[in-house]
């Protein structure tokens, strides 16, 4: 839902919408990292692929488009089209292991305007979706649990909860249940803040510093409700925090 004030860029909204592509690379960066396996370069490229069609195939979808400019539909409509072409290339490149599990995301990815306005499911589909594509694409074998799954979970879950703020009215309106339109945004801004608590708290038990900064800067912005609230600038300030681990690592700083 807009918020009233001055409108946003339409590039802003762009970065806002493709940025977890950037997203995905970084948390792909942290379990390689975490974990010392070798990343299978056609699992990351779907994974990089599936998150820009699923991202701009859902603004495409949603009933704000109307108010997007003629351009930006186009630019979205050409990723959707660039990101299916880029994975039937890849397809026949992926370990066969993880083809029943591509099918099923993809599932999710299309069904996704439509299963979002299931109880709850936004606030837990979303996470667990997230958690398991970066676990198992990008993997050089049949993943295994590693205790870093735990920490990201639950940082990636602390920023749905933050992202679904500013469309808590619109929600509510349109009967799709998430957290924020269900318990009210202060609630919802609590409960982001005390999952990111569990998330970085677990994130130092596993002796991760950038999961940790990255928790501790979503339980930072939890109570700048205006930011997040704002129209693409709050869900990009909250996805660039989830990008932070990634940054640090291949920049040394952890």
């Amino acid at each position: 839902m807009s918020q009233p004030g001055r409108p946003v860029l339409p590039a802003i909204r762009l970065a806002h919408y493709w940025w977890p592509v950037v997203m995905a690379w970084s948390l792909t960066v942290v379990l390689h990292h975490a974990t010392g396996e070798p990343v299978s370069s056609a699992g990351l490229c779907l994974l990089l692929f599936g998150a820009l069609a699923a991202y701009s195939m859902d603004r495409l979808i949603d009933g704000a488009r109307a108010l997007e400019p003629a351009w930006l539909r186009f630019v979205l409509g050409s990723a959707v089209g660039v990101a299916v072409l880029g994975a039937l290339f890849l397809l026949p490149l992926l370990a066969r292991w993880k083809v029943p599990l591509l099918l099923v995301l993809s599932g999710v990815a299309v069904a996704y305007p439509y299963l979002k306005r299931i109880y709850l499911a936004k606030t837990i589909l979303v996470p667990l979706v997230w958690t398991v594509a970066v676990i198992a694409l990008p993997a050089s074998r049949p993943f295994a649990f590693s205790p870093v799954d735990i920490p990201l979970f639950l940082l990636v879950a602390a920023g749905c909860l933050l992202c679904d703020i500013k469309d808590a009215a619109e929600d509510s309106r349109r009967g799709i249940g998430t957290v924020p339109a269900i318990l009210g945004v202060p609630t919802a801004l609590a409960l982001a803040a005390t999952v990111a608590i569990f998330g970085a708290g677990a994130a130092w038990i596993e002796h991760r510093p950038g999961l940790l900064a990255c928790g501790i800067a979503l339980v930072a912005i939890a109570p700048c409700r205006r930011l997040i609230s704002a129209e693409a600038l709050g869900p990009l300030a909250v996805d660039a925090i989830l990008t932070l681990p990634g940054l640090l690592i291949v920049t040394h700083l952890v």
